[in-house]
């Protein structure tokens, strides 16, 4: 009888861990499928910017040939015209890449009207049969740029602040119920709910650069306040010598995780301002000399 009982206790032990692990096994499935979903957009933004970068300096060389000798006018019709397409293919990959990532009703919307404008400089590039009809689309697509570029620092800021205030969130209910000094950590997260929150404000569809540019020195503090948060969790842990007060090892892999997730986020801002520096490329079209 005693024997039953306690395989029938062990039975019961092993199926309420089992029940408490399932969570954050579905979590880190979750995780993965977001994370490799990522991987495909941005592998998707990458092979856009490449034929980009091809395109663009076979347009050069066409263009120089061209000033050079006025030799062959349809083949520099013809890679000015794929320079213009694929910058606006690179434009439309990144919005689209970051239209299913914002979290913003306004910023969607914004989104989709520059999607749609894209679309029509499209149109036109495709229509090009001389230079006066490249010029015509080099303007309009111009003009397109010149909202891509304010649209894409400020979505590309609002999914950033997205990911760090969610990152938060799982922070303060992690420490919620540790029996450890948690105030330093606490309050170090409070400031970085703060500035996060404060940096949204800036990420505006019509935000001026100053603002986008504060925005984002905002969401670089929010990160190190969240970092003194867990090195101060951390010096807890170990003053108390009793790490069993303290998350397990999982749980401290996936504190990296997220902050590996934010910091991935991060990373596409650097990346926003890559896909704006295409100014002075969208400007060479114009470096043909007149007959």
């Amino acid at each position: 009888m005693k024997k039953t009982m306690s395989l029938l206790i062990m039975c019961l032990l092993v199926l309420s861990l089992a029940a408490a692990a399932a969570p954050m096994d579905d979590r880190r499935e979750k995780m993965g499928d977001v994370r490799e979903n990522m991987k495909e957009h941005r592998e998707n933004v990458m092979d856009k910017r490449d034929a980009y970068e091809q395109s663009r300096e076979e347009f050069r060389e066409a263009r120089q040939d061209f000033n050079a000798d006025r030799a062959d006018d349809a083949l520099y019709i013809e890679k000015a015209k794929e320079f213009l397409l694929k910058t606006a293919e690179r434009m439309e990959a990144h919005l689209e890449n970051l239209d299913e990532r914002v979290d913003n009703e306004d910023m969607s919307s914004a989104i989709d009207d520059v999607l749609v404008d894209i679309s029509s400089a499209k149109e036109t590039i495709e229509a090009i049969e001389g230079r006066s009809d490249f010029r015509a689309a080099s303007t309009e697509l111009r003009d397109v740029h010149k909202s891509f570029k304010t649209l894409n620092k400020a979505a590309s800021g609002v999914v950033v602040a997205t990911k760090t205030l969610n990152l938060i969130d799982r922070f303060e209910d992690k420490i919620a119920d540790l029996e450890i000094d948690t105030v330093e950590a606490s309050e170090h997260l409070a400031t970085a709910r703060n500035l996060t929150e404060e940096a949204i404000d800036m990420f505006t569809v019509d935000a001026a650069d100053k603002d986008l540019r504060e925005g984002k020195e905002l969401l670089k503090d929010a990160r190190n306040e969240i970092r003194e948060a867990h090195k101060s969790l951390k010096d807890q842990r170990r003053e108390m010598h009793d790490s069993d007060n303290m998350d397990d090892d999982s749980d401290e892999v996936e504190s990296e995780e997220d902050e590996e997730e934010m910091e991935d986020e991060s990373d596409d801002m650097d990346d926003s301002e890559n896909e704006t520096e295409s100014d002075d490329d969208m400007n060479e079209t114009d470096e043909v000399d007149e007959e």
